[in-house]
């Protein structure tokens, strides 16, 4: 019996074993390609991982002891039904003597759709809250799913009061719900965003806004990102283009940049929110990704008119049922090479929609 032991697993080091769990709890990582888990999509759905660690934490005591002395094990924190406020409290305690930091997900809907035992709506959003904000200075990546006016109301208490999250280094905010009147309409919108975090958020890298704005004009915190994605957000919530102008020239590093029906408030008549002329435009060396989903074409043509991005290697397009033929001219563009839109070297793009082009 000791022999067939002394050969078998017990027989690895601790530390091989470790290893090994580390790597089998990585091998369906979430943030593959990108840093954000949710997506405008509203038929989106993340996959939830495999739970490798509940698994071989449950071989053997052996195992087990190993497992539970590995805190990267449990440092991610999603939430999708009540009964993973539980499993989160004791993944909490399992790394209560470990620095390692947390990645959250909470994905709740709407009161309509709520099932109570299955879902999460407003209840459950407050513990879920009461349980994360102590180890908010823990925080390394924050997703968070509302689809409720309710739950919203509940964000906004809790995010505008939990203090700074100094490690945090991927934000994703999302509301999205069928107002179904323009009263619940104009109930969701026309409170002014609040301050998050304490606006101390040293670390962010990768910022997510679908349907949710902030206080454009008084978030420090929006500069040195690497990823920007602004997406399903109404006229009157969009950045006006000061700031829109600000995130992007003071983040030099920035890599991706994602536009789903967003981007820079347009004036209107408001002489405050007037573009500046389009030879002041903003150059990203570093812009390697960009996404165009669901813009008209006169405001894209504007948009990418004041843009220069030498250094792209990828353009996704998926454009409404309309002529782009100006946008096309734009981004062909060799008269003027001083000043091209998109680099004259060859990059990859895919169009995920046909749109029309009057001209061949």
């Amino acid at each position: 019996m000791l022999r067939r032991r002394s050969a078998s697993v017990y027989s690895l080091p601790v530390e091989l074993l470790t290893r090994v769990f580390v790597l089998g709890a990585g091998y369906d990582y979430p943030y593959a390609g990108t840093p954000f888990l949710l997506k405008p999509d509203q038929d989106y759905y993340a996959v939830p991982s495999s739970h490798f660690q509940l698994l071989v934490s449950q071989v053997c005591h052996h195992w087990r002891q190993v497992a539970l002395r590995t805190a990267s094990l449990w440092s991610m924190l999603h939430f999708r039904e009540p009964a993973h406020i539980a499993r989160a409290q004791e993944y909490i305690a399992r790394c209560s003597s470990s620095p390692h930091l947390f990645d959250i997900l909470v994905d709740t809907v709407a009161d309509g759709d709520h099932i109570p035992g299955v879902t999460l709506c407003r209840e459950e959003l407050q513990q879920i809250f009461k349980l994360i904000c102590p180890q908010v200075k823990r925080w390394r990546a924050f997703h968070l799913k509302i689809c409720d006016h309710e739950c919203k109301a509940t964000a906004r208490q809790h995010l505008s009061t939990c203090g700074p999250a100094p490690n945090l280094e991927t934000l994703q905010l999302y509301h999205f719900e069928d107002y179904l009147t323009s009263q619940n309409l104009y109930l969701a919108t026309y409170r002014p965003p609040v301050m998050v975090f304490s606006n101390d958020l040293p670390r962010l890298k990768n910022v997510s806004l679908i349907g949710v704005n902030l206080p454009w004009a008084h978030s420090p915190y929006l500069a040195h990102l690497h990823t920007i994605e602004l997406a399903l957000h109404p006229e009157n919530i969009r950045p006006p283009y000061e700031y829109w102008d600000n995130m992007l020239r003071n983040s030099p590093d920035l890599q991706t940049l994602s536009l789903h029906y967003s981007g820079p408030r347009v004036a209107n008549g408001d002489t405050k929110l007037v573009w500046p002329a389009e030879r002041e435009q903003i150059t990203i060396q570093s812009l390697e990704n960009l996404s165009l989903t669901d813009l008209d074409p006169d405001y894209l043509v504007r948009l990418m008119g004041r843009l220069v991005l030498p250094g792209l290697k990828r353009l996704s397009l998926d454009l409404p049922d309309q002529d782009f033929t100006p946008f096309l001219e734009l981004i062909t563009n060799t008269k003027n090479r001083a000043q091209a839109t998109l680099p004259r070297r060859p990059f990859a793009w895919n169009a995920s929609r046909c749109f029309r082009c009057s001209r061949p």
